[in-house]
């Protein structure tokens, strides 16, 4: 389709994430586990929407704002030694419901959610997207190695509904939100449980639909 439009509606796409940010990154910046420094998010988007053409901004954060990264580590070590299912659903919901901080953290992720989009709404002119997490229950950190199984699904389901929840009590109501509801390829070893190309592939595309509609 982009092959098509005349040169003055091509589009273009510039990506703006960095590795470990959060919700409040978004209007405070910050800087990541290296020590680079970013200018917050709201700003850097507000400087490149212009007001002559249209502008569609897609967000996905949240999840870093939690202690989700430490959760997933601990609950990778305890199912790899507890052998049995029984064992994987008590790793699984003394990791979702003791070791995850979301309770201490939903109040804050629900005001920085209204603080972010608040801001690109009355400070753009776009459409904003903002999408949710998807479900990391059967994906392969190694060849037939799933630390977070079947046994994992209702507790899993439980951590999305409440970060989902935090976040979308905050959003504004010109704000759409995507589920991120089919299964996504993730990558193995070192970049687990993050979406490989062909995740990538499978989010860009529900995002798409939505934008679409």
């Amino acid at each position: 389709m982009a092959a098509t439009l005349p040169d003055a509606w091509a589009p273009t796409y510039t990506n703006i994430a960095w590795a470990g940010a959060g919700v409040g990154n978004m209007v405070d910046g910050g800087s990541d586990s290296c020590g680079t420094r970013y200018e917050p998010q709201v700003d850097q988007i507000r400087d490149l929407a212009s007001d002559d053409t249209w502008n569609i901004v897609v967000v996905t954060v949240g999840i870093n704002t939690t202690n989700w990264t430490q959760v997933v580590v601990h609950l990778t070590r305890d199912t790899t030694f507890s052998f049995t299912q029984r064992g994987d659903q008590d790793a699984c919901r003394t990791a979702v419901r003791d070791r995850w901080n979301i309770a201490e953290r939903r109040a804050y992720i629900t005001q920085r959610a209204r603080e972010t989009s608040e801001a690109l709404m009355s400070q753009t002119n776009a459409r904003v997207y903002w999408t949710g997490y998807y479900d990391i229950t059967g994906t392969e950190l190694a060849p037939l190695w799933i630390p977070v199984g079947e046994p994992c699904t209702d507790q899993m389901g439980y951590a999305l509904d409440q970060l989902h929840g935090a976040l979308r009590d905050g959003l504004d109501p010109e704000v759409t939100w995507i589920d991120i509801d089919q299964e996504v390829a993730t990558h193995k070893w070192a970049g687990w449980p993050h979406p490989n190309p062909e995740g990538h592939r499978t989010i860009g595309l529900m995002v798409a639909e939505a934008i679409g509609r």
